[in-house]
């Protein structure tokens, strides 16, 4: 019974996190499922499956509030569900260690991200992205890497000018459908660890008042840094580096 409780602290603490500054529920569940050396595939799936619960829930709330663009959610929906399953595909065929210290270059970059969005509000990437092509990669950097969708779509959303509410609906909304295809494709090759699931849910409630009394400022930073410096680590032992 003991060995479940970090995956309950991780999956709480990630929700919570998530609930208070609106993003790095995958990339924070992934860093540290990382940490406790599960592999890299079941990562993956069991962070896709810990969003469906969320994303469900999300999406629902966007589409009765209007928020979604059709037009967009087409072109973004269909390229990141294709993406989606060939980054899970791939994924299914490296092995454990190959793939760790390239999920650690890309969480050390996600993290990096975030951190640049906490101490620059304002800052989007400067890359101008086609929609189908964001989608591409989006789905299949989600799925190979288990997070990264918000914090790299989002932005390019925004840089092509669409509302903020239409960017954000649309983008959780395929979100939502990534996760689905990820976890369909994952669950007949590999164990899905599902014990985030249950403090994912069990912590929804907070959200409300974790966005009203937690600091989203200082908790991106911390979030950032953390994310960074595990995914840098990470990468450094997996080169043999360092081990310790």
């Amino acid at each position: 019974m003991l060995e479940i409780i970090p995956f309950i602290l991780i999956g709480f603490i990630a929700q919570f996190v998530d609930s208070a500054i609106g993003m790095a529920f995958g990339t924070l569940t992934s860093t540290l499922l990382l940490l406790t050396g599960i592999p890299p595939q079941t990562l993956s799936a069991t962070v896709h499956t810990a969003e469906i619960f969320g994303g469900s829930a999300s999406a629902f709330s966007h589409w009765r509030m209007g928020n979604i663009d059709r037009e967009l959610l087409k072109k973004l929906a269909v390229p990141a569900l294709i993406g989606a399953v060939i980054g899970t595909l791939l994924l299914t065929l490296f092995s454990n260690e190959g793939l760790k210290p390239w999920l650690g270059l890309y969480f050390t970059i996600i993290g990096l991200v975030i951190l640049t969005k906490a101490l620059k509000p304002d800052w989007i990437a400067p890359v101008h992205i086609h929609r189908r092509v964001l989608g591409f990669f989006g789905g299949f950097l989600d799925a190979f890497g288990g997070a990264g969708w918000g914090e790299f779509v989002s932005s390019g959303l925004v840089l092509r000018g669409f509302e903020i509410r239409n960017a954000v609906g649309s983008m959780v909304t395929v979100e939502f459908m990534v996760s689905v295809v990820v976890t369909v494709v994952f669950v007949g090759t590999v164990g899905i660890t599902n014990w985030p699931v249950i403090f994912a849910v069990a912590a929804a409630p907070l959200g409300a008042w974790a966005c009203k009394v937690a600091p989203a400022k200082p908790l991106k930073i911390i979030v950032g840094l953390t994310i960074s410096i595990i995914g840098l680590k990470t990468f450094a032992a997996g080169l043999g580096i360092f081990t310790h």
